[in-house]
């Protein structure tokens, strides 16, 4: 792994960049008038639903799009040279940094009670780097290195006035720090080649080594919990280290991956959620410490070094590619949900901590990021499938997709059910695949520096490679016309190919671009050539053996693809976005619109009058190009990876998403222009068919501008849900109405069970009279609600002990209108022992007749653990609510019918 992260004047030379491109954005926003409010917040995603933004300052011509929801960045907190780490606790967050043009560094003590303006309370400074910290106790403990002399250790700090942090000691002697746990009276480092160090703080003044583990690898970060230390170890491994001596800490466990360059450790319980810098994101059982078993992984779109857990989701900080939210319900398939990073890909993310729905990225150019992680998932992809390496290039052929792959080769896919895809076949290729396109049953494929291979794909499973042609470059993208292949084929330019006789092809012609050619598209008699730093090349090639310059544009970023549609040129321009040509007079190409995008632009594809963007990080872009020199990005799709290819096939996007592998995108329907549009409102109706999820809406002016309220509405699918009761034990039957342990059991949308139960049930209560009357008495723990002799009222028994608990319970109870059940697991309630009376029964008593019957609810606590219904017509009603997504769904069940059923069986 390569030590950019880790040099101390990584900040310095990557902020002045990333401050200018900040400030840029943040220029470009001022004065745009704010969106402020959409109603109604949500809509079934079967039927249309009209729409009212309001705010201020709308025009004429402005169209109302549906952006992919997810994380929001709240605020940003600016570090002239970036932030390193940081800890929150409560409404303070402690930043490590170090500036080196002010040659000080330590910590900032931050206000983040209201977390969309953070303030600085305090700072305590030195001429050290501050590297990490971490709080306990009203102290922080602040892991240093000096930029000078490479001596490290660590200051503790008392923040008990947080304007005023005093040092109150420090230890020297860390070699290099790189993250610190307190657990108790003792602080855990690790120091990078040194291993693990525990050091004694009990007295915060004179901190003295206690302990040390020589660990074989790069020791990067460290949790404690219990007994144990999870050390992530770089290349040394994931490692469980027994500290229950702190003065011998001994190594329990060492658990190894394939790509083990392990960098972040996060703890959950018996589980420990690693990052591998290599493989992504792993998920470890350590439920046995001393044994520990990796469940699952999935990957992560950039260099994960910092991690998180949260209220079922683990959070992690990923280099340019920003926060990448991971949904970890399912061990063995996590997956990205969400992420978020800054325009541009101007902000690298290294360490992460959440607290209070937000999450507090150290971000190594910019400072601190405070994001909105109160709903972490976006609209989900219709469907996708990891694969081995790096996707760079997709192809489709009927229900049958082709995915070139840098390191491997080419992987053929089953995709009649884009949301159930399975691999047919692979193909290992010489070199490195780059680009691909199809023909009939060949797979043309520009593979670096083997050239141009032709596979013979009639047969997905059993692909071979039918004919090899070594081009003079290396060859990066592809495109076939007439029997002619045209092979971007980097710094030699484009070579033109003769396929008509596919098992022997010929170089027939070529032209050296000047830049480095990294892909081509053909319309007509001409060839666009994008030519990375030297931007479009346009190639007359009515006679193909020698294509001549017909005409160029510089474009402003490096040229990366290129579609053509209508006499316009649409180039993926990386982090300038998309450049917009007017190619109708190829000898002369002018600038229709340069439209900046948040990722970086590497492919292109046109499909009527939309323009899809594989836009890196960002993922997948949809852009209305009606009119192309006022292009309305009307859509953004959120990719696992990192998205650099695209086709359109059957009214798909399918994207190859870096090592996010192959995605599949159901473009939303086009949202219409709007029905009204004054200065301070816009009324549309959102076609029915949006795609479910949460979404930011966006009004787009026609100058360019745009004003955004993040997650303002959610598209609603019903939730399926389906729910029984199920017998699970039958005692002895012991009186004339034996209770039987009942389960009520749920099915349904996996959303509404993972990462943790999105579901709610309760025992209705009958229905009460108007009048009630409370009397208590002794007894077993329970609550009775008897007919009373007078028609109209009822009698409530709270029968226990502690009467101030009862009725703070049977308030609680009347005012839900039931009994809230307690889980089983994430899919069920119980067990409760339940049975019904039936009238005439010694036990009925059930009162006068046509009143409400008698109930009885017994408890263990606030915990209900049976229920008995007394007389003719008693039930219980069992009441399921769900939601997922903002959108929700409620059901009911009746006993009597279940119990029946039982009773037949």
């Amino acid at each position: 792994m390569a030590r950019i992260a880790w040099q101390p004047g990584l900040s310095k030379r990557l902020s002045a960049a990333g401050a200018v491109i900040l400030l840029a954005v943040l220029a470009a926003r001022a004065g745009v008038p704010a969106l402020t409010s959409v109603s109604p917040g949500q809509g079934a995603d079967d039927e249309s639903t009209p729409l009212t933004l309001t705010g201020d300052g709308f025009e004429q011509g402005t169209r109302v799009s549906l952006l992919g929801g997810g994380p929001a960045l709240e605020s940003t907190y600016l570090l002239a040279e970036g932030a390193r780490a940081v800890e929150v606790t409560g409404n303070l967050a402690c930043v490590a940094y170090y500036s080196h043009t002010a040659k000080l560094g330590g910590i900032q003590i931050l206000d983040v009670a209201n977390p969309a303006a953070p303030t600085m309370l305090g700072s305590f400074e030195t001429g050290d780097s501050g590297v990490g910290v971490a709080a306990a106790g009203g102290l922080a403990y602040v892991a240093f290195l000096n930029p000078y002399t490479f001596i490290g250790g660590m200051h503790l700090v008392d923040m008990s006035d947080p304007a005023d942090p005093i040092r109150v000691g420090t230890f020297y002697t860390l070699q290099d720090p790189q993250s610190i746990a307190v657990e108790g009276n003792h602080v855990y480092v690790a120091d990078s080649f040194e291993g693990l160090k525990i050091i004694d703080v009990t007295d915060p003044s004179a901190p003295f080594e206690a302990g040390r583990l020589d660990t074989p690898g790069m020791a990067r970060d460290v949790k404690v919990a219990g007994r144990y230390a999870y050390v992530a170890d770089g290349d040394g491994g994931f490692e469980v280290i027994d500290v229950a001596d702190p003065a011998a800490p001994v190594l329990s466990a060492v658990l190894t991956t394939p790509g083990n360059m392990f960098t972040a450790v996060a703890l959950a319980g018996p589980r420990a959620y690693v990052t591998d810098a290599v493989a992504g994101l792993l998920v470890i059982d350590i439920a046995d410490p001393a044994h520990p078993v990796l469940k699952g992984r999935t990957n992560i779109s950039d260099t994960p070094t910092g991690v998180a857990f949260a209220e079922g989701r683990v959070y992690v900080a990923a280099g340019y590619s920003g926060l990448q939210v991971v949904d970890v319900g399912d061990d063995a398939h996590p997956r990205v949900v969400g992420s978020r990073g800054l325009f541009g890909n101007s902000a690298y993310f290294f360490t992460v901590a959440v607290a209070n729905g937000h999450a507090y990225a150290a971000d190594l150019i910019n400072g601190v990021q405070v994001i909105d992680v109160s709903r972490p998932s976006g609209p989900p992809l219709r469907g996708g499938l990891a694969l081995p390496a790096e996707a760079v290039a997709v192809a489709v052929r009927g229900a049958t997709v082709f995915v070139a792959q840098a390191d491997t080769g080419l992987t053929a896919i089953e995709a009649t059910d884009p949301s159930a895809m399975t691999a047919l076949g692979a193909l290992d290729t010489p070199g490195s695949a780059q680009g691909l396109a199809a023909d009939g049953d060949d797979l043309f494929v520009a593979d670096g520096p083997s050239g141009l291979l032709v596979v013979d794909a009639a047969n997905p499973a059993a692909m071979s490679i039918a004919a090899t042609l070594d081009t003079p470059g290396e060859a990066m993208g592809v495109a076939v016309a007439g029997g002619l292949a045209f092979v971007a084929d980097g710094s030699r330019g484009v070579e033109v190919i003769d396929v008509n006789d596919p098992l022997h092809p010929t170089i027939v012609g070529a032209y050296d671009t000047p830049g480095s050619a990294r892909n081509v598209a053909i319309d007509g008699s001409h060839a666009f050539v994008a030519d990375d730093f030297r931007g479009i090349e346009i190639l007359d090639i009515t006679r193909p053996t020698s294509p001549t310059l017909a005409g160029k544009y510089d474009t402003p970023g490096r040229a990366m693809g290129v579609a053509l549609k209508g006499g316009y040129a649409y180039v993926a321009d990386l982090n300038r976005g998309v450049q917009i040509l007017d190619v109708s007079n190829p000898a002369a190409p002018v600038l229709a619109q340069s439209l900046g995008t948040p990722g970086g632009a590497s492919g292109v594809a046109v499909s009527g009058d939309r323009l899809f963007v594989a836009d890196g990080f960002a993922g997948l872009m949809e852009i209305d190009i009606a009119d192309p020199s006022h292009p309305v990005v009307t859509g953004s799709y959120d990719t696992p990876g990192s998205a650099t290819g695209v086709t359109l096939s059957a009214g798909l996007a399918w994207v190859a998403d870096g090592n996010g592998g192959l995605r599949v995108v159901r473009p939303n329907p086009a949202i219409p222009a709007p029905s009204l549009i004054t200065n301070g409102t816009i009324q549309v109706t959102l076609p029915a068919g949006i795609n479910p999820g949460v979404y930011d809406v966006q009004a787009g002016g026609t100058a360019g501008s745009t004003q955004t309220l993040p997650n303002a509405y959610v598209v609603c699918h019903d939730p399926n849900l389906t729910a029984r009761l199920v017998p699970s034990r039958w005692p002895v039957p012991s009186s004339s109405a034996p209770s039987i342990l009942w389960r009520l059991e749920l099915d349904g949308d996996a959303s509404l069970f993972q990462p943790q139960p999105q579901h709610q049930a309760r025992l209705l209560l009958p229905v009460l009279p108007s009048v009630v009357s409370i009397q208590y008495a002794s007894g077993r723990e329970a609550i009775e609600i008897r007919p009373s002799s007078t028609r109209g009222s009822a009698e409530v028994r709270l029968i226990g002990a502690d009467r101030a608990a009862l009725m703070s319970l049977w308030e609680s109870i009347a005012g839900q209108g039931g009994v809230n059940l307690a889980r089983f697991d994430n899919r069920g309630y119980g067990e409760l022992s339940l049975a019904i009376v039936p009238a005439g029964d010694p036990g009925d008593n059930a009162g006068p007749k046509g009143g409400p019957p008698r109930v009885r609810y017994e408890f263990d606590g606030d915990r209900l653990t049976a229920a008995r219904a007394y007389g003719a017509g008693a039930d219980f009603v069992f009441e399921v609510s769900a939601a997922a997504g903002g959108c929700g769904t409620t059901l009911r069940i009746g006993f009597a019918q279940a119990a029946r059923a039982a009773s037949a069986k």
